[in-house]
Protein backbone atom coordinates (compact mmCIF):
# COMPACT_ATOMS: atom_id res chain seq x y z
CA UNK A 1 0.00 0.00 0.00
CA UNK A 2 1.39 3.43 -0.92
CA UNK A 3 1.99 5.97 1.87
CA UNK A 4 -0.91 8.14 0.76
CA UNK A 5 -3.29 5.16 0.83
CA UNK A 6 -2.01 4.14 4.27
CA UNK A 7 -2.62 7.63 5.62
CA UNK A 8 -6.10 7.70 4.10
CA UNK A 9 -6.95 4.34 5.68
CA UNK A 10 -5.72 5.58 9.07
CA UNK A 11 -7.93 8.68 8.73
CA UNK A 12 -11.08 6.62 8.17
CA UNK A 13 -13.37 6.67 11.18
CA UNK A 14 -13.94 2.93 10.69
CA UNK A 15 -11.69 1.11 8.24
CA UNK A 16 -14.15 -1.81 7.97
CA UNK A 17 -16.53 0.42 6.03
CA UNK A 18 -14.02 0.75 3.17
CA UNK A 19 -15.10 -2.83 2.34
CA UNK A 20 -18.76 -1.87 1.89
CA UNK A 21 -19.59 -1.74 -1.83
CA UNK A 22 -21.78 0.68 -3.75
CA UNK A 23 -24.67 1.26 -3.29
CA UNK A 24 -24.59 -0.02 0.29
CA UNK A 25 -21.91 2.55 1.17
CA UNK A 26 -24.06 5.57 0.32
CA UNK A 27 -24.59 7.85 3.33
CA UNK A 28 -27.83 9.33 2.00
CA UNK A 29 -30.63 6.89 2.79
CA UNK A 30 -32.87 8.28 0.04
CA UNK A 31 -30.10 7.96 -2.54
CA UNK A 32 -29.42 4.44 -1.28
CA UNK A 33 -33.05 3.43 -1.76
CA UNK A 34 -33.08 4.80 -5.31
CA UNK A 35 -29.83 3.04 -6.22
CA UNK A 36 -31.03 -0.28 -4.79
CA UNK A 37 -34.07 -0.16 -7.05
CA UNK A 38 -31.73 -0.13 -10.06
CA UNK A 39 -29.81 -3.27 -9.07
CA UNK A 40 -30.34 -6.21 -11.39
CA UNK A 41 -29.96 -8.83 -8.66
CA UNK A 42 -27.42 -10.86 -10.63
CA UNK A 43 -24.68 -12.92 -9.01
CA UNK A 44 -22.31 -9.93 -8.91
CA UNK A 45 -24.88 -7.83 -7.06
CA UNK A 46 -25.55 -10.70 -4.66
CA UNK A 47 -21.85 -11.21 -3.90
CA UNK A 48 -21.34 -7.50 -3.29
CA UNK A 49 -24.35 -7.37 -0.97
CA UNK A 50 -23.24 -10.39 1.08
CA UNK A 51 -19.68 -9.06 1.38
CA UNK A 52 -21.00 -5.63 2.35
CA UNK A 53 -23.23 -7.20 4.99
CA UNK A 54 -20.15 -8.93 6.45
CA UNK A 55 -18.25 -5.62 6.58
CA UNK A 56 -21.18 -3.92 8.33
CA UNK A 57 -21.25 -6.71 10.92
CA UNK A 58 -17.49 -6.31 11.48
CA UNK A 59 -18.17 -2.66 12.29
CA UNK A 60 -20.78 -3.70 14.87
CA UNK A 61 -18.42 -6.27 16.36
CA UNK A 62 -15.42 -3.95 16.65
CA UNK A 63 -16.91 -0.54 17.37
CA UNK A 64 -19.88 -1.00 19.70
CA UNK A 65 -17.78 0.39 22.57
CA UNK A 66 -16.71 3.41 20.50
CA UNK A 67 -20.32 4.23 19.67
CA UNK A 68 -21.45 3.73 23.28
CA UNK A 69 -18.66 5.98 24.54
CA UNK A 70 -19.61 8.65 22.01
CA UNK A 71 -23.25 8.57 23.08
CA UNK A 72 -22.27 8.73 26.74
CA UNK A 73 -19.87 11.63 26.24
CA UNK A 74 -22.45 13.82 24.46
CA UNK A 75 -25.97 12.47 25.14
CA UNK A 76 -27.46 15.63 23.63
CA UNK A 77 -26.41 14.29 20.22
CA UNK A 78 -28.23 10.96 20.60
CA UNK A 79 -31.73 12.39 20.20
CA UNK A 80 -30.72 15.46 18.21
CA UNK A 81 -32.49 16.31 14.97
CA UNK A 82 -29.79 15.00 12.62
CA UNK A 83 -32.00 15.60 9.58
CA UNK A 84 -31.24 19.30 9.97
CA UNK A 85 -27.57 18.51 9.32
CA UNK A 86 -28.07 15.73 6.77
CA UNK A 87 -27.57 17.90 3.67
CA UNK A 88 -24.23 19.30 4.83
CA UNK A 89 -23.04 15.93 6.12
CA UNK A 90 -23.86 14.12 2.87
CA UNK A 91 -22.28 16.93 0.85
CA UNK A 92 -19.06 16.48 2.84
CA UNK A 93 -19.22 12.69 3.01
CA UNK A 94 -21.40 11.14 0.28
CA UNK A 95 -20.10 7.60 0.86
CA UNK A 96 -18.65 5.62 3.73
CA UNK A 97 -15.23 5.96 2.09
CA UNK A 98 -15.54 9.69 2.80
CA UNK A 99 -16.15 9.14 6.53
CA UNK A 100 -12.75 10.40 7.61
CA UNK A 101 -11.76 12.39 10.68
CA UNK A 102 -10.41 15.09 8.37
CA UNK A 103 -13.75 15.49 6.61
CA UNK A 104 -15.66 15.37 9.86
CA UNK A 105 -13.41 17.98 11.44
CA UNK A 106 -13.98 20.28 8.46
CA UNK A 107 -17.74 19.75 8.77
CA UNK A 108 -17.60 20.45 12.51
CA UNK A 109 -15.83 23.76 11.94
CA UNK A 110 -18.90 25.03 10.09
CA UNK A 111 -21.35 23.55 12.61
CA UNK A 112 -23.48 25.95 14.65
CA UNK A 113 -23.06 24.86 18.30
CA UNK A 114 -26.26 26.67 19.25
CA UNK A 115 -28.09 23.78 17.55
CA UNK A 116 -27.25 21.65 20.57
CA UNK A 117 -27.25 24.41 23.18
CA UNK A 118 -23.47 24.88 23.17
CA UNK A 119 -21.10 27.71 22.38
CA UNK A 120 -17.51 27.58 21.14
CA UNK A 121 -15.09 29.30 18.81
CA UNK A 122 -13.56 26.04 17.63
CA UNK A 123 -15.32 22.66 17.83
CA UNK A 124 -13.94 20.65 20.76
CA UNK A 125 -12.42 17.27 20.06
CA UNK A 126 -15.12 15.69 22.22
CA UNK A 127 -17.79 16.94 19.82
CA UNK A 128 -15.87 15.85 16.72
CA UNK A 129 -15.30 12.34 18.06
CA UNK A 130 -18.80 11.86 19.41
CA UNK A 131 -20.60 13.24 16.36
CA UNK A 132 -18.32 11.25 14.05
CA UNK A 133 -19.06 7.90 15.68
CA UNK A 134 -22.80 8.61 16.01
CA UNK A 135 -23.09 9.69 12.35
CA UNK A 136 -21.18 6.66 11.09
CA UNK A 137 -23.18 4.29 13.28
CA UNK A 138 -26.41 5.76 11.94
CA UNK A 139 -25.24 5.05 8.40
CA UNK A 140 -24.41 1.48 9.36
CA UNK A 141 -27.89 1.06 10.85
CA UNK A 142 -29.58 2.25 7.64
CA UNK A 143 -27.33 0.22 5.36
CA UNK A 144 -27.71 -2.93 7.48
CA UNK A 145 -31.50 -2.73 7.34
CA UNK A 146 -31.46 -2.03 3.60
CA UNK A 147 -28.98 -4.70 2.56
CA UNK A 148 -30.57 -7.45 4.65
CA UNK A 149 -34.04 -6.53 3.41
CA UNK A 150 -32.83 -6.59 -0.20
CA UNK A 151 -31.08 -9.93 0.25
CA UNK A 152 -34.13 -11.51 1.87
CA UNK A 153 -36.24 -10.36 -1.09
CA UNK A 154 -33.69 -11.73 -3.56
CA UNK A 155 -33.48 -15.10 -1.83
CA UNK A 156 -37.27 -15.26 -2.07
CA UNK A 157 -37.55 -14.19 -5.71
CA UNK A 158 -34.42 -15.62 -7.34
CA UNK A 159 -32.82 -18.27 -5.13
CA UNK A 160 -29.02 -18.24 -5.26
CA UNK A 161 -27.86 -21.21 -3.20
CA UNK A 162 -24.21 -20.14 -3.03
CA UNK A 163 -25.04 -16.62 -1.87
CA UNK A 164 -27.65 -17.85 0.59
CA UNK A 165 -25.30 -20.39 2.15
CA UNK A 166 -22.55 -17.77 2.47
CA UNK A 167 -24.99 -15.29 4.00
CA UNK A 168 -26.32 -17.79 6.54
CA UNK A 169 -22.79 -18.86 7.52
CA UNK A 170 -21.65 -15.25 7.94
CA UNK A 171 -24.74 -14.18 9.86
CA UNK A 172 -24.57 -17.21 12.17
CA UNK A 173 -20.89 -16.58 12.86
CA UNK A 174 -21.59 -12.98 13.87
CA UNK A 175 -24.47 -13.72 16.26
CA UNK A 176 -22.20 -14.00 19.34
CA UNK A 177 -20.29 -10.88 18.32
CA UNK A 178 -22.80 -8.11 17.62
CA UNK A 179 -24.14 -7.19 21.04
CA UNK A 180 -27.57 -5.57 21.01
CA UNK A 181 -28.12 -6.48 17.35
CA UNK A 182 -28.12 -10.18 18.18
CA UNK A 183 -31.88 -10.80 18.39
CA UNK A 184 -32.49 -8.95 15.14
CA UNK A 185 -29.77 -11.00 13.46
CA UNK A 186 -31.26 -14.31 14.60
CA UNK A 187 -34.57 -13.24 13.08
CA UNK A 188 -32.85 -12.29 9.83
CA UNK A 189 -31.31 -15.76 9.59
CA UNK A 190 -34.75 -17.31 9.90
CA UNK A 191 -36.38 -14.95 7.39
CA UNK A 192 -33.60 -15.25 4.83
CA UNK A 193 -33.17 -19.01 4.93
CA UNK A 194 -36.64 -20.20 5.80
CA UNK A 195 -36.33 -24.02 6.08
CA UNK A 196 -32.70 -23.78 4.94
CA UNK A 197 -32.07 -21.84 8.16
CA UNK A 198 -32.93 -24.90 10.27
CA UNK A 199 -29.35 -26.21 10.79
CA UNK A 200 -28.06 -22.70 11.53
CA UNK A 201 -30.81 -21.99 14.07
CA UNK A 202 -30.18 -25.41 15.67
CA UNK A 203 -26.48 -24.55 15.92
CA UNK A 204 -27.32 -21.29 17.68
CA UNK A 205 -29.89 -22.91 19.95
CA UNK A 206 -27.21 -25.37 21.15
CA UNK A 207 -24.32 -22.88 21.34
CA UNK A 208 -22.69 -22.45 24.73
CA UNK A 209 -21.27 -19.13 23.54
CA UNK A 210 -24.71 -17.48 23.69
CA UNK A 211 -26.77 -16.38 26.67
CA UNK A 212 -29.89 -18.41 27.36
CA UNK A 213 -32.24 -15.71 26.06
CA UNK A 214 -30.62 -15.81 22.62
CA UNK A 215 -30.49 -19.61 22.57
CA UNK A 216 -34.18 -19.74 23.42
CA UNK A 217 -35.01 -17.27 20.64
CA UNK A 218 -33.06 -19.37 18.13
CA UNK A 219 -34.73 -22.54 19.44
CA UNK A 220 -38.23 -21.06 18.99
CA UNK A 221 -37.46 -20.11 15.40
CA UNK A 222 -35.83 -23.49 14.77
CA UNK A 223 -38.93 -25.34 15.98
CA UNK A 224 -41.21 -23.03 14.04
CA UNK A 225 -39.27 -23.60 10.81
CA UNK A 226 -39.64 -27.34 11.31
CA UNK A 227 -43.40 -26.89 10.99
CA UNK A 228 -43.32 -24.87 7.76
CA UNK A 229 -43.41 -26.31 4.24
CA UNK A 230 -40.98 -23.88 2.52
Amino acid sequence: MALGEAEAAHDLIAVELAEVSWPWNLNDGDELDEAVERLSGDSTDMRAAVDSFAALMRFRERHADDVAAAEESMPELVNAYWMAWKESLVASMPTMLDNTWTNFREWAEAFNPYDIGESWDEPPEKFIRAAGWIWVNGGVEISSITVTGWLIDQFEESPNEVALTDFLEIATDFVPKVGGYVHHLVGIISRAGKRKSIPYLKRLAESEDLVSEVRESADRLYRWQLTTDK
